[in-house]
């Protein structure tokens, strides 16, 4: 590691972890200006067989179904070559890169019919951010299915 390069702490998601055999957070020396571009670079020069699964071989673009995190806030939209806060070029904070999921219908409506076919389960409402709300324009109610009550009819 030189002089100038930065101790980064790094999250990543079960999957990627299992495949280059690594056991919990990785540290990696990144260079200034400590970036998401540089962190992925730094991990993947540490363990090649991660290079192509966060982004793609030749576009280098953020692949489907994975978000870059800093300091809580969602960085995924964000250009590569953006600084990241300096809580994480400073090693207090993880950058963490996390797994996303998905389905085929609106998860709301999957949550409800959820809570309905499962006894014991009763669907209470939790708020969602607009950007959490996949793009809607207001912070809206989804049922979150709770153990302990009888369903709720909908």
């Amino acid at each position: 590691m030189s002089a100038t390069s930065r101790q980064i702490r790094v999250q990543i998601p079960y999957h990627l972890r299992n495949l280059a055999h690594i056991d919990g957070e990785v540290t990696l020396a990144v260079a200034p200006p400590v970036s998401t571009a540089a962190v992925l670079d730094a991990l993947e020069a540490r363990y090649p067989m991660l290079a192509g699964t966060i982004r793609d071989h030749d576009t280098l673009k953020r692949r489907p179904f994975l978000r870059f995190f800093a300091c809580e806030e969602d960085l995924s939209l964000q250009p590569l070559e953006t600084p990241l806060p300096e809580a994480v070029a400073e090693g207090r904070e993880p950058f963490v890169i996390l797994g996303a999921i998905a389905g085929g219908v609106d998860s709301a409506d999957a949550i409800s019919d959820l809570a309905l076919k499962l006894p014991g389960l009763q669907a209470n409402p939790i708020r969602l951010s607009p950007a959490a709300a996949s793009s809607r324009e207001s912070p809206r109610e989804v049922p979150f299915p709770v153990r302990g009550s009888a369903p709720s009819a909908r």
